[in-house]
């Protein structure tokens, strides 16, 4: 399963209705586009385009990221990334550093530098300027790669600090193949506004995937 700021993959349609069913939950317009895409759009403004493979095509993994864990930045801008999310990222196969990006909520976003540039690599520029490349330069602008120490620290840039939403109590969450950096504050008031319908936005996707079994059944 494949989850980014520019493109999102899945291998499977099940997958392609359980996050199409959670991404309605925060309000997105979701559209299909074909068989195997389609592009949610956010009440913020911000988008995400989702594309699975056809039958057939090779899958293609990346390191699932998950769980939330508490961190303070000190004086220095160093934030120890917890070993917990260390050990969920093969070296080897997604990076032994991070690409640090901005994200549209204006928290900071990490990536296994990587499995970021395979990413990149997938995006068609022309050497001619449009408006759509120059929307997105300001993120590669804004973009620092971060090495951590042998202890697993990195230390954050005083620019990308001064630009995103965050403080010195923060919470590492893993978000399929990326590290969102949040205010504990916030967080724990995002958690505390999303667990009263977090069931029914559960039971929803359940509904409709057995609601895709039946379909697949009679066809």
């Amino acid at each position: 399963m494949r989850h980014n700021m520019l493109g999102i993959e899945y291998v499977a349609t099940h997958q392609i209705v359980l996050v199409s069913t959670l991404f309605a939950s925060l309000g997105a317009a979701v559209q299909n586009d074909s068989a195997n895409f389609f592009v949610a759009t956010f009440p913020f403004g911000g988008y995400l385009s989702l594309q699975f493979p056809i039958s057939g095509e090779k899958d293609r993994t990346v390191a699932l990221l998950i769980g939330e864990f508490e961190q303070t930045i000190d004086g220095k801008h160093r934030l120890a990334i917890s070993s917990a999310l260390r050990e969920q990222i093969s070296p080897a196969e997604d990076g032994k550093h991070f690409i640090l990006v901005l994200g549209p909520d204006r928290r900071l976003w990490l990536y296994p530098d990587v499995y970021y540039r395979r990413l990149l690599a997938t995006l068609k520029r022309s050497p001619l300027p449009d408006r759509q490349t120059r929307r997105i330069d300001l993120l590669f602008a804004m973009a620092r790669v971060l090495k951590p120490d042998a202890q697993g620290r990195v230390v954050l840039p005083e620019k990308s600090m001064a630009r995103a939403v965050i403080s010195e109590k923060v919470t590492l969450v893993g978000v399929f193949d990326h590290i969102e950096i949040w205010p504990t504050d916030q967080w724990e008031r995002h958690v505390e506004e999303a667990l009263p319908s977090y069931g029914e936005v559960l039971y929803e996707a359940s509904e409709r995937m057995a609601a895709l079994d039946k379909s697949e059944l009679t066809t």
